[in-house]
């Protein structure tokens, strides 16, 4: 692991953070690659039932994310500018070897950078809390709605930034601000394009609890701590089916949701929390 993402575990509980303070913890470097590879990783341990992400604001940093790293496209924009040369030159978001995209494909690849968020969302299959401890603008609000539950300190502000960049919206942006705020409060944020706080991204419902600054990441961690103590498959199929609330008919809902009935009530897990509903004990839950 690179010194701008750092990885801990405790208690089924992964913290990822974001360590690059000189950038303001922007989206630059191999930090989307290394972010892709770990989250994969971590998705195959069983040991690990939920993760949290934050970033280290220290050190002069002020933002959890605040998008792509402004510094790499200074000087390269405007007339002749190729954002597929840019993206897979490394430019807008650095090194894309885990891609698997050949030269050839490029050619043909519809995504850009939407394939680091159809890859993230499909790795993360259990709950991944966002400890929103600094300002979020640009592709940092599509990073934070990728993440099942967002916890933000009171301070923190949200940007679009898009629109005053002359830019449009990127990495999931316009899809999970519309999906969780709905069309007209989306709309209002991405078009004017003005900083919402914190608390007003919680009337919105883009974030799920705001917090006092300097307790982001301690609130985030009692959550999922609660969450840990969950019979994990149940966790996932609960993660499974809003995922699938985002596209699917009622249809197609009702066939997952029966898909994860049929799953989760031949496990061992579903017994012992069972029981110990019935006898109001403390259930010991091992995945199976």
């Amino acid at each position: 692991m690179s010194e701008e993402l750092h990885v801990s575990v405790d208690e089924h509980v992964a913290v990822l953070t974001v360590d690059r303070p000189l950038a303001n913890n922007s989206l630059g470097g191999s930090l989307l690659r290394e972010l892709l590879d770990v989250s994969a990783k971590l998705e195959r341990d069983d040991s690990v039932r939920v993760i949290v992400t934050t970033a280290n604001v220290s050190d002069g940093a002020t933002a959890w994310s605040p998008g792509v790293d402004f510094a790499q496209l200074d000087g390269k924009l405007g007339p002749g500018a190729d954002a597929d040369v840019m993206f897979y030159g490394g430019v807008m978001q650095g090194d894309h070897a885990s891609l698997g995209v050949s030269a050839q494909a490029r050619r043909f690849d519809p995504l850009g950078p939407g394939r680091w968020i159809l890859q993230m969302l499909n790795n993360f299959q259990k709950p991944t809390i966002a400890a929103i401890n600094g300002a979020v603008a640009g592709g940092g609000i599509g990073w934070a709605g990728l993440h099942t539950y967002r916890i933000a300190g009171e301070s923190v502000k949200f940007k679009a930034a898009f629109g005053t960049l002359g830019f449009g919206p990127d990495m999931g942006a316009s899809y999970f601000v519309t999906k969780l705020m709905g069309q007209s409060a989306a709309t209002d944020f991405l078009l004017r394009d003005q900083p919402m706080s914190a608390e007003d991204a919680h009337r919105a419902g883009f974030v799920n609890q705001v917090v006092p600054d300097g307790q982001v990441l301690e609130h985030a961690l009692k959550v999922a701590k609660d969450l840990a103590q969950l019979p994990p498959l149940g966790l996932r199929a609960t993660v499974r089916a809003l995922r699938g609330a985002e596209t699917n008919t009622l249809a197609e809902q009702l066939d997952l949701e029966w898909d994860n009935q049929r799953i989760t009530f031949a496990t061992e897990d579903a017994a012992a929390a069972f029981e110990a509903f019935k006898t109001r004990t403390k259930g010991t839950y091992v995945g199976r």
